[in-house]
């Protein structure tokens, strides 16, 4: 759905696959929420980014609670940018807590359920808000999109 790459707008996409996920205890279906979490909301984020600036990437699944972020002011910090959209959910905690290099497209889980996906922000941590596709923003899409599949979405 990626179409306006200056704006970070619809940067989102799925894939069809050829041969159905075996599920285990370690390979589950995330489910998609169906509500948005308010502002000031605890959601986890999963992710095998590097802890800072310039390292690499770690070999253990990092997990860090972060606080949805109210949209006008994640607008305001990025200063009133176009690339805050609402298509995006947005979360901060403080400097020092977010999403790195290689978090890109992980989920982002509220009350068990995937509300958004990485997708930008300032690497690493460092004082701004990070930003996810709304995976409910592009639900419609989704289902749009696997229509006719086996797998259906919720």
């Amino acid at each position: 759905m990626y179409d306006i790459p200056a704006i970070y707008a619809n940067d989102i996409g799925l894939l069809h696959l050829n041969e159905s996920i075996v599920l285990n205890e370690r390979t589950q279906i995330a489910s998609l929420s169906t509500e948005h979490p308010p502002a000031g909301s605890t959601v986890i984020l999963n992710g095998w980014g590097a802890p800072e600036l310039n390292w690499p990437s770690v070999e253990r699944l990092q997990t860090i609670n972060l606080t949805v972020y109210d949209h006008a002011e994640c607008k305001r910090a990025w200063d009133d940018t176009d690339s805050v959209d609402i298509g995006h959910l947005c979360t901060f905690n403080k400097r020092g807590e977010g999403v790195c290099n290689g978090d890109s497209g992980g989920p982002l889980m509220w009350e068990g359920k995937v509300v958004g996906l990485v997708n930008w922000g300032a690497p690493c941590a460092v004082g701004k808000p990070d930003m996810h596709a709304n995976t409910i923003y592009y639900m419609d899409w989704i289902r749009r999109q696997i229509a006719g599949c086996n797998q259906r979405v919720n």
